[in-house]
């Protein structure tokens, strides 16, 4: 009867283990695989400038708009 094992490791050189375990041919499982942590904060100064665009896009779509409405060029607010 062949029987299995079960085995927790845990470790940081996880890449390094199942390199080893796939040259030696060791059929394996990872059940629990710890996801990457990711900075939820690493493109927030971009966000605010592209916020800042499209807001100024907006008022310039909103002058073309007056201008369109007003044919004889007076400002109005």
């Amino acid at each position: 009867m062949n029987m299995k094992e079960i085995i927790i490791i845990e470790t940081q050189h996880g890449e390094k283990l199942k390199r080893i375990l796939q040259q030696e041919h060791y059929p394996y499982k990872v059940y629990q695989e710890p996801k990457t942590q990711r900075d939820i904060f690493a493109n927030y100064g971009e966000a605010i400038k592209n916020k800042e665009r499209e807001k100024e896009v907006k008022l310039w779509d909103e002058v073309d708009l007056d201008e369109e409405l007003n044919k004889d060029g007076e400002w109005w607010s």
